[in-house]
């Protein structure tokens, strides 16, 4: 089960910074719809 998936390898500081706060704030976070 993926709850959440950040594009890249690795994935840059500011997106995974983006998901980490929207999570900690309780929002949802925006995502890109598109896997691969």
């Amino acid at each position: 089960h993926v709850d959440h998936y950040l594009q890249g390898c690795p994935p840059d500081a500011d997106k995974i910074w983006e998901l980490v706060s929207a999570l900690l704030a309780g929002r949802a976070p925006v995502l890109e719809r598109r896997f691969g």
